[in-house]
């Protein structure tokens, strides 16, 4: 009889812990707020400005056009690692879409929805690496457009420190990608299967590459068009 008690006690028990438990998975929204409820951009940048130590910018941009002097990807899921100097990259348009501050978590998410970012560069150099062989570098000038992208720029509120973490990107659409150079060859015996892999899979390297494009992207956008922190991109 007391073995049965016991059971059942226990089983009641462990019932209320799981019931107690039911809602550890789900989403945690408790402590965000939306400070600008229309998300109109300059209540934004005032908001920034009594916030973090960064300085005013005169006017935002929808459309830039800046440089890059490097970028560096690796993509090891096709083997193959790009550098490029002299970087010229465009946005035409850039919407902010959402922007929310969480006191409990001590975190500002601003997500912004870019249209036809475009990446050149006449100084690139592609690294194919081969199973038991040196790598093989391709230099060409490559051009690269992405029609749509979507980015989350995560924002410390303790230290408002920008730099402090690399923002996360959502690839809405296929890219297009031109590479030419005149050591380029699809014809060769090595470079043939990786160029067909890589460009009918362009969806899965996009979201590789964004894993680094990501950061100097998102920077760019705060600095020129919501609040100057000074870090360099």
């Amino acid at each position: 009889m007391k073995s049965q008690f016991f059971v059942t006690f226990a089983l009641l028990a462990l019932a209320a812990v799981t019931r107690a438990d039911d809602n550890v998975c789900d989403a945690d929204d408790s402590g965000v707020e939306r400070p600008c409820l229309d998300l109109d951009i300059d209540c934004i940048r005032e908001y920034f400005l009594e916030h973090a130590d960064c300085k005013a910018v005169d006017k935002a941009r929808d459309t830039a056009i800046y440089d890059l002097d490097y970028v560096s990807v690796n993509m090891p899921l096709f083997n193959v690692s790009y550098e490029a100097y002299e970087n010229t990259v465009i946005y035409v348009d850039a919407d902010i879409v959402e922007f929310t501050v969480n006191d409990n978590k001590k975190l500002a998410v601003l997500t912004v929805e870019f249209e036809s970012v475009t990446m050149n560069s006449n100084n690139a150099t592609w690294r194919y690496f081969q199973t038991g062989k040196e790598p093989r570098d391709i230099l060409t000038e490559t051009l690269v457009v992405f029609p749509s992208v979507s980015m989350n720029i995560y924002i410390s509120t303790e230290t408002w420190d920008l730099a402090g973490k690399r923002p996360f990107t959502y690839v809405n659409a296929d890219p297009l990608l031109e590479i030419e150079g005149e050591c380029l060859d699809y014809e060769d015996e090595v470079l043939t299967p990786f160029f067909k892999e890589f460009f009918e899979n362009l969806d899965d390297a996009a979201v590789e590459a964004w894993r680094y494009l990501g950061t100097p992207v998102g920077l760019q956008y705060v600095q020129e068009n919501i609040c100057d922190f000074g870090v360099e991109y």
